[in-house]
């Protein structure tokens, strides 16, 4: 046990120094580029204030929180996970958003989006209007919404999506069957996506290569990154 503990003890402060390492060379390379865009003397003087604003802030800590209580680690600890988590949810969204670094593969312009491509058929006609072939690679013919019988309308709704006039695209009840029933092991209870998330992966084309990014090759994590795409 002792060897386990001196191991890991090794590797946390080797971790930490590593950690510090990467942290100087950022400042280091944030003073650098700021010095180059800004004059010197100001960008000293704002990290001077900065650094008065620090002490300041820390000396006024140090005057009204107990430290040395047995509640104040355990609240501190709470605090920052809380302050860490909602900056990480945040900065997800902004990188999904964003697609930064293209971490998050392609995705679709607002014109692609409003004007989804469809493969449909090429027919011809002959000249007093009798169809007498088709090409294609999918026998696709787009039909106006205005054409469609009500009838097969309310069929999808009631298999696809029974709840869908009652939310706002994503199903909460339907989400929390789909946990309910992994947690538990039942498996048939269905599909929890509602037919506005089944559109939106349909137009983000998000389970095709084309859409992965570095993310997307991480096993579950780029099940998180797609279902995030559908759902923003």
């Amino acid at each position: 046990m002792s060897a386990i503990s001196a191991f890991f003890k090794s590797l946390k402060t080797n971790l930490q120094r590593a950690l510090r390492w990467i942290s100087a060379q950022i400042t280091s390379a944030f003073y650098f580029l700021t010095s180059k865009i800004f004059r010197q003397e100001k960008v000293d003087s704002f990290l001077q204030g900065y650094g008065k604003r620090r002490t300041s802030a820390q000396q006024f800590r140090a005057k009204t929180v107990d430290t040395h209580s047995g509640y104040y680690k355990p609240i501190a600890r709470l605090w920052k996970v809380f302050a860490w988590g909602f900056f990480a949810v945040v900065f997800y969204i902004f990188c999904v958003e964003t697609n930064f670094l293209w971490l998050m593969g392609s995705m679709p312009s607002v014109d692609d989006l409003q004007n989804p491509k469809v493969n449909q058929s090429s027919e011809i006609y002959t000249s007093d209007g009798v169809m007498i072939g088709k090409f294609y690679t999918e026998n696709r013919t787009p039909i106006a919404y205005d054409k469609i019988s009500p009838n097969l309308v309310q069929a999808l709704v009631a298999t696809e999506d029974a709840r869908y006039y009652e939310h706002s695209g994503i199903d909460p009840r339907a989400m929390a069957a789909v946990a309910a029933g992994i947690l538990t092991g039942e498996t048939d209870r269905g599909g929890g996506s509602t037919v506005t998330q089944q559109l939106a992966k349909k137009l983000f084309k998000t389970r095709r290569r084309s859409a992965q990014g570095l993310l997307g090759k991480v096993p579950v994590v780029g099940t998180i990154v797609y279902k995030t795409k559908e759902w923003l």
